[in-house]
């Protein structure tokens, strides 16, 4: 059995690495700096003591130096889902203290990181690559941006497996075009705009665990009474557009009222299943 190398980075250990070559024409980061900082190892590679690491760039070509210069950088993000969910965790292989390549700057931990950061912790899902394949990390950052710059890209929620990820995207498109924000530790059953987005995300298919169920007539009925309270929230206020956001309800509620569901028994479990995705 091969003997596994380690890695001698220590938690909050961080390290600079200089940028030789640009992401495209447009971009020019040649002589910008790469921040590397450890935050966890991943431990099931078997070759390898991977360090997990958050990764950051300068503005400039100026090399910081205090936990509060590192702080106000941009975060590298890793995996974008759905628009809605980011990731800034990656792991680097076969890394060892002495690499030529990086600066070692000093080691810092409990730094503030981005508010919209998603941790898997079931399982490590995060990309990784060796520090001297650094096209692949610019290339991450050219297609996937930064906390403060993301690249957006459209996306079908019906082309997304994960149901979390398919609500959050429903909850996003109805705050936008209804303006309304559910309130501060909003649960689904107390909140209209949750209520209707996850009933949206139900009906584009698939299993969804959730705290409404199967859309028979009860939800139905539930979601009609959830859209007369977002029309009266939007009628009370004094914007001018509140026909454009009314008439948006009125298209959900066509949406939900022509929908069919059927059940079907799997392994004893029952599942709803969405008569249009069987044509």
């Amino acid at each position: 059995m091969q003997e596994k190398k380690e890695c001698d980075w220590k938690i909050g250990d961080t390290y600079a690495y200089k940028i030789a070559r640009s992401i495209s024409k447009d971009v020019n980061l040649i002589g910008k700096y790469m921040i590397f900082r450890k935050v966890d190892d991943n431990k099931d590679n078997k070759i390898y003591e991977s360090p997990i690491v958050y990764v950051q760039i300068t503005d400039d070509s100026k090399l910081p130096k205090t936990k509060e210069e590192i702080e106000e950088l941009q975060y590298v993000i890793t995996v974008n889902e759905g628009n809605v969910r980011h990731q800034y965790r990656m792991q680097l292989d076969n890394i060892t203290r002495k690499m030529e390549e990086l600066i070692y700057i000093g080691n810092y931990v409990d730094l503030i990181t981005p508010n919209d950061e998603y941790i898997q912790r079931e399982k490590i899902s995060i990309w990784g690559c060796s520090i001297r394949n650094v096209n692949y990390i610019l290339d991450k950052l050219k297609r996937l941006g930064t906390n403060k710059y993301p690249v957006y890209y459209e996306t079908d929620p019906k082309n997304i497996p994960d149901s979390h990820i398919r609500f959050l995207m429903r909850v996003q498109h109805y705050k936008k075009i209804l303006k309304i924000d559910p309130p501060d530790e909003a649960i689904v059953k107390d909140d209209p705009l949750l209520y209707i987005a996850l009933v949206d995300s139900l009906m584009i298919g698939g299993f969804v665990k959730n705290p409404v169920g199967f859309i028979n007539e009860e939800t139905k009925q539930e979601t009609y009474k959830r859209i007369r309270k977002l029309k009266d929230i939007i009628n009370s206020s004094s914007d001018e557009d509140k026909k454009e956001r009314i008439e948006a309800l009125d298209e959900f509620e066509k949406k939900v009222r022509e929908y069919k569901c059927t059940f079907l028994k799997v392994n004893g479990s029952v599942m709803h299943i969405n008569p249009k995705k069987l044509e």
